[in-house]
């Protein structure tokens, strides 16, 4: 990531450990039908609110 281009970004999420499949299994009991589900869902807001302000967010 760089830096420069993402300088909040970097300094909120550069000590949080990215997570691989494995782990994000392992701290959680739910089927991984249902993490996926969970994440779609997630997804789908965050492109939702972007279309809803798009005019607002354009760089």
């Amino acid at each position: 990531m760089n830096k420069r281009l993402y300088p909040m970004y970097w300094d909120t999420h550069k000590d949080m450990p990215i997570k691989s499949l494995d782990e994000i299994m392992k701290d959680t009991s739910d089927p991984l039908h249902e993490i996926v589900k969970k994440y779609d869902g997630l997804w789908s807001k965050a492109e939702d609110y972007v279309l809803a302000n798009q005019k607002e967010i354009q760089v």
